[in-house]
Protein backbone atom coordinates (compact mmCIF):
# COMPACT_ATOMS: atom_id res chain seq x y z
CA UNK A 1 0.00 0.00 0.00
CA UNK A 2 0.65 3.78 -0.51
CA UNK A 3 0.80 4.19 3.71
CA UNK A 4 3.02 1.16 3.84
CA UNK A 5 5.51 2.45 1.12
CA UNK A 6 6.02 5.96 2.99
CA UNK A 7 6.30 4.44 5.82
CA UNK A 8 9.28 2.42 4.82
CA UNK A 9 11.04 5.84 3.45
CA UNK A 10 10.62 7.39 6.28
CA UNK A 11 12.50 4.66 8.48
CA UNK A 12 15.17 4.95 5.61
CA UNK A 13 14.67 2.03 3.32
CA UNK A 14 16.53 3.00 0.23
CA UNK A 15 13.57 1.54 -2.88
CA UNK A 16 10.62 0.22 -2.09
CA UNK A 17 8.70 -3.12 -4.16
CA UNK A 18 4.82 -4.50 -3.84
CA UNK A 19 4.31 -7.55 -4.88
CA UNK A 20 4.28 -8.75 -7.64
CA UNK A 21 6.94 -6.80 -9.32
CA UNK A 22 8.84 -7.71 -12.48
CA UNK A 23 12.42 -8.33 -13.14
CA UNK A 24 12.86 -4.81 -15.33
CA UNK A 25 11.32 -3.60 -11.68
CA UNK A 26 13.68 -5.27 -9.34
CA UNK A 27 16.38 -4.60 -10.99
CA UNK A 28 15.75 -0.88 -11.44
CA UNK A 29 15.04 -0.63 -7.47
CA UNK A 30 18.55 -2.61 -7.06
CA UNK A 31 20.44 -0.25 -9.16
CA UNK A 32 18.58 3.25 -7.54
CA UNK A 33 19.59 1.41 -3.59
CA UNK A 34 22.99 0.63 -4.59
CA UNK A 35 24.09 3.57 -7.14
CA UNK A 36 26.84 5.70 -5.73
CA UNK A 37 27.43 3.34 -2.57
CA UNK A 38 31.49 3.04 -1.66
CA UNK A 39 32.26 -0.13 -2.77
CA UNK A 40 29.01 -0.61 -5.12
CA UNK A 41 29.61 -0.57 -8.90
CA UNK A 42 27.04 -1.01 -11.09
CA UNK A 43 28.63 -3.13 -14.16
CA UNK A 44 26.99 -1.94 -17.60
CA UNK A 45 25.69 -4.99 -18.79
CA UNK A 46 27.16 -6.14 -22.35
CA UNK A 47 25.78 -4.69 -25.42
CA UNK A 48 25.06 -8.66 -26.95
CA UNK A 49 22.80 -10.78 -25.48
CA UNK A 50 23.36 -14.03 -23.49
CA UNK A 51 22.25 -17.30 -25.98
CA UNK A 52 21.72 -19.65 -23.04
CA UNK A 53 20.64 -23.24 -23.78
CA UNK A 54 17.23 -23.82 -23.68
CA UNK A 55 16.39 -27.07 -21.60
CA UNK A 56 12.83 -27.71 -19.99
CA UNK A 57 12.62 -28.51 -16.28
CA UNK A 58 12.76 -32.16 -15.63
CA UNK A 59 12.37 -34.51 -12.58
CA UNK A 60 15.99 -33.83 -10.31
CA UNK A 61 16.87 -30.62 -12.31
CA UNK A 62 18.07 -27.94 -9.85
CA UNK A 63 17.33 -25.09 -12.02
CA UNK A 64 14.52 -23.63 -14.78
CA UNK A 65 17.01 -22.99 -17.40
CA UNK A 66 14.19 -20.91 -19.25
CA UNK A 67 13.44 -18.83 -16.82
CA UNK A 68 17.62 -18.22 -15.65
CA UNK A 69 17.79 -17.23 -19.94
CA UNK A 70 14.92 -14.82 -19.68
CA UNK A 71 16.14 -13.68 -16.48
CA UNK A 72 19.83 -12.76 -17.91
CA UNK A 73 18.52 -10.88 -21.10
CA UNK A 74 16.25 -9.06 -18.36
CA UNK A 75 18.57 -8.55 -15.77
CA UNK A 76 22.21 -9.29 -16.84
CA UNK A 77 24.72 -11.74 -15.78
CA UNK A 78 25.77 -9.30 -12.94
CA UNK A 79 23.00 -8.46 -11.68
CA UNK A 80 22.02 -12.69 -11.30
CA UNK A 81 25.69 -13.31 -9.99
CA UNK A 82 24.69 -10.50 -7.22
CA UNK A 83 21.21 -11.93 -6.34
CA UNK A 84 23.25 -15.19 -6.07
CA UNK A 85 25.79 -13.72 -3.77
CA UNK A 86 23.38 -12.46 -1.58
CA UNK A 87 21.62 -16.29 -1.03
CA UNK A 88 24.66 -18.15 -0.78
CA UNK A 89 25.83 -15.63 2.15
CA UNK A 90 22.20 -16.31 3.68
CA UNK A 91 21.48 -19.58 3.36
CA UNK A 92 23.68 -21.03 6.53
CA UNK A 93 22.21 -17.93 8.89
CA UNK A 94 18.53 -19.08 7.58
CA UNK A 95 19.43 -22.54 7.91
CA UNK A 96 20.31 -22.64 11.33
CA UNK A 97 17.18 -20.12 12.15
CA UNK A 98 14.74 -22.41 11.09
CA UNK A 99 16.74 -25.64 12.94
CA UNK A 100 16.90 -23.78 16.10
CA UNK A 101 13.46 -22.83 15.98
CA UNK A 102 12.67 -26.71 15.35
CA UNK A 103 14.50 -27.72 18.23
CA UNK A 104 12.06 -25.50 20.22
CA UNK A 105 9.62 -26.92 18.04
CA UNK A 106 8.52 -23.82 17.11
CA UNK A 107 7.16 -24.96 13.63
CA UNK A 108 5.78 -21.75 12.60
CA UNK A 109 9.32 -20.52 12.62
CA UNK A 110 10.12 -23.37 10.62
CA UNK A 111 7.57 -22.77 8.11
CA UNK A 112 8.48 -18.74 7.91
CA UNK A 113 12.11 -19.52 6.54
CA UNK A 114 11.44 -22.59 4.61
CA UNK A 115 8.63 -19.68 3.24
CA UNK A 116 11.31 -16.88 2.95
CA UNK A 117 13.85 -19.45 1.56
CA UNK A 118 11.13 -20.26 -1.36
CA UNK A 119 10.74 -16.93 -2.51
CA UNK A 120 14.49 -16.27 -2.98
CA UNK A 121 15.15 -19.20 -4.38
CA UNK A 122 12.13 -18.41 -6.84
CA UNK A 123 14.64 -14.90 -7.48
CA UNK A 124 17.09 -17.40 -9.02
CA UNK A 125 15.47 -20.13 -10.44
CA UNK A 126 15.73 -22.78 -8.06
CA UNK A 127 13.49 -25.02 -8.45
CA UNK A 128 14.04 -28.27 -6.34
CA UNK A 129 15.11 -25.75 -3.68
CA UNK A 130 11.70 -24.04 -4.17
CA UNK A 131 9.41 -27.50 -4.27
CA UNK A 132 11.21 -28.98 -0.64
CA UNK A 133 10.97 -25.77 0.96
CA UNK A 134 7.13 -25.94 -0.33
CA UNK A 135 7.01 -29.54 1.14
CA UNK A 136 8.69 -28.09 4.65
CA UNK A 137 5.97 -25.22 4.84
CA UNK A 138 3.41 -27.79 4.33
CA UNK A 139 4.45 -30.47 6.71
CA UNK A 140 5.53 -27.30 9.66
CA UNK A 141 2.17 -26.20 8.99
CA UNK A 142 0.64 -29.64 9.89
CA UNK A 143 -1.08 -30.45 13.60
CA UNK A 144 0.86 -33.18 14.30
CA UNK A 145 4.57 -32.30 12.66
CA UNK A 146 6.79 -35.15 11.91
CA UNK A 147 9.70 -33.85 13.65
CA UNK A 148 12.07 -36.30 11.78
CA UNK A 149 10.68 -36.05 8.60
CA UNK A 150 10.85 -31.96 9.00
CA UNK A 151 14.78 -32.20 10.10
CA UNK A 152 15.18 -34.31 6.91
CA UNK A 153 13.68 -32.12 4.74
CA UNK A 154 16.01 -29.38 6.31
CA UNK A 155 19.02 -31.29 5.62
CA UNK A 156 17.89 -31.83 1.81
CA UNK A 157 17.13 -27.81 1.46
CA UNK A 158 20.62 -27.29 2.75
CA UNK A 159 22.35 -29.61 0.41
CA UNK A 160 19.89 -28.25 -2.53
CA UNK A 161 20.88 -24.99 -2.03
CA UNK A 162 24.60 -25.57 -2.07
CA UNK A 163 24.36 -27.74 -5.02
CA UNK A 164 21.59 -24.94 -6.76
CA UNK A 165 24.30 -22.01 -6.06
CA UNK A 166 26.64 -24.13 -7.76
CA UNK A 167 24.69 -25.00 -10.46
CA UNK A 168 23.17 -21.15 -11.12
CA UNK A 169 27.32 -20.01 -10.72
CA UNK A 170 28.81 -22.35 -13.29
CA UNK A 171 25.66 -21.43 -15.83
CA UNK A 172 26.49 -17.34 -15.41
CA UNK A 173 29.93 -18.07 -15.52
CA UNK A 174 29.58 -20.18 -18.72
CA UNK A 175 27.22 -17.15 -19.76
CA UNK A 176 30.77 -14.87 -19.95
CA UNK A 177 30.18 -12.55 -16.80
CA UNK A 178 33.04 -12.95 -15.17
CA UNK A 179 33.45 -9.45 -13.49
CA UNK A 180 31.82 -10.05 -9.97
CA UNK A 181 33.64 -12.33 -7.04
CA UNK A 182 31.13 -14.83 -5.48
CA UNK A 183 30.77 -15.28 -2.47
CA UNK A 184 31.85 -18.04 -0.40
CA UNK A 185 29.95 -20.51 1.44
CA UNK A 186 29.21 -19.72 4.87
CA UNK A 187 28.67 -22.33 7.38
CA UNK A 188 28.94 -20.45 10.66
Amino acid sequence: SQDAMERALVAGVSAFLSKPFTSAELNGALHLATAGHIGVDIVPEPVCTVKMPVDTVEPGALLDMDWIAAELEELGGGMLLELLNIFRASVATAQGKARLAATHQNWTSVAAHAHRLQGAAGNLGMVRVIDTARALQKISASPHVDAVAAVSLMDELENLCLDSCDALRSVLLAAGDQRIALAAYSHD
